[in-house]
């Protein structure tokens, strides 16, 4: 373990820490195995003057959204099973708030949806926690737009959109206000994207629940011409493989407030982040997909093993490096890779009969960086298929 050793059943563990500059939503999960994929929580920060000293308008109540995913594997195995180069696991389906929702039907009968009752005129927040293990995921609601005023507990200047898009990790905070018509019903959907199209594909894993006005009931929705009560309203959702959707989305998140970002730059690095595999026990050479082959993901081509007693859960990595104990050989990473090109051309790939012999498309994934106690001035960002970049 990194930090510390696993909490064991019947155990407790305090932990203090400090909040600083810091105001929004941020989340905790399990970091043993892929056990965060049902064991997270919400952390809510509010300012210390109250609900008025936020830099946006008052809202009538807030609400934690966590979109989760109900799995029907061994989490345990599943994670040990992907160092091994198998990734045919995938979640059955996607949650809010723990409820499957109606487009499941596991017992017989429609599963039950998270319903969310509004009132019309009012404004709610709504802290939005993607606790999912590697999709980001749209989400959308029926009739309605939301406007961002927070991500990752740093306020945003106000971003009124119909589609939040939100990566494994993320939170971000928004304003809804019930002002549709309050005689119907409104799906909230989330659906994760898929941004590599994989053969073959994996299954789709999305989930809806309800915006619901207080005034409507299941009998009372206003009818259409002939009688029959409006069905709910269903959003249209971007496709599966869209990518530009998150790339303007994110582009669109401005901080509230000038930032004194350095002008000077003391150092230059290029981080290369990528997926590859290494060959057990030593061996130069394995068959791929075999028995001695595991995957790693790398930084400038050097991957990272835990030390025997922190793979063990005996001492935690930093406990170790603290007190001088048993403590590893550090690498240093390079400010740069030692062999450039470019790393995302697909025209370096040999398409055709050779690609089998080097990475089957059917393991096409993406990689996304967790950031973990710090935050960071973005200064750019680019489509890299498309050789765009923006400041």
């Amino acid at each position: 373990m990194i930090t510390q050793c696993p909490i064991r059943p019947g155990h407790n563990f305090t932990y203090r820490f400090n909040i600083t500059g810091q105001q929004g939503t941020l989340w905790w999960h399990a970091h043993v195995a892929s056990l965060r994929a049902s064991v997270h929580g919400a952390l809510i920060i509010r300012p210390r003057q109250g609900a008025t000293s936020y830099p946006f308008p008052k809202h009538h109540r807030e609400i934690p959204i966590i979109i989760g995913e109900w799995w029907e594997t061994d989490l345990v195995q599943m994670a040990g099973n992907m160092t091994d180069g198998y990734f045919g696991f995938n979640p059955v389906a996607a949650t809010l708030n723990g409820k499957l929702g109606d487009l499941y039907n596991c017992s017989g009968a429609m599963e039950e949806g998270y319903v969310l009752e509004v009132e019309p005129g009012k404004t709610y927040l709504l802290r939005f926690i993607n606790a999912v293990l590697t999709s980001e995921h749209y989400l959308k609601i029926a009739g309605h737009k939301l406007t961002v005023v927070a991500a990752d507990a740093n306020y945003v200047n106000p971003y009124t959109t119909d589609t939040v898009a939100i990566a494994p990790g993320q939170t971000l905070d928004a304003l809804l206000v019930a002002d549709a018509p309050p005689r119907r019903s409104y799906y909230m959907v989330s659906m994760g994207s898929q941004p590599t199209i994989a053969n073959p594909p994996p299954p789709v894993i999305v989930t809806r629940g309800t915006v619901q006005y207080r005034s409507s009931s299941s009998d009372d929705h206003e009818p259409a011409g002939n009688g029959v009560p409006l069905p709910s309203m269903v959003p249209d959702m971007p496709d599966l493989h869209d990518t530009a959707t998150s790339f303007y989305f994110h582009g669109n998140l401005t901080s509230l407030h000038k930032s004194r970002v350095p002008t000077r730059v003391d150092e230059h690095l290029l981080i290369v982040l990528s997926a590859g595999s290494i060959c057990r026990r030593g061996h130069r050479s394995c068959k791929r997909s075999g028995d001695m082959e595991s995957n790693v993901l790398v930084t400038m081509n050097i991957s990272f093993e835990l030390p025997a007693a922190a793979a063990a859960a005996v001492t935690p990595l930093l406990e170790s490096h603290y007190y001088h104990r048993n403590e590893p050989v550090y690498v240093t990473l390079p400010d740069r890779p030692q062999r450039a090109f470019n790393f995302t051309d697909h025209a370096l790939i040999p398409f055709g009969p050779k690609e089998a012999a080097l990475e089957p498309t059917g393991k096409a994934t993406t990689a996304r960086r967790f950031r973990h106690g710090m935050a960071w001035h973005g200064c750019g960002g680019g489509v890299p298929e498309h050789g765009r970049f923006a400041e």
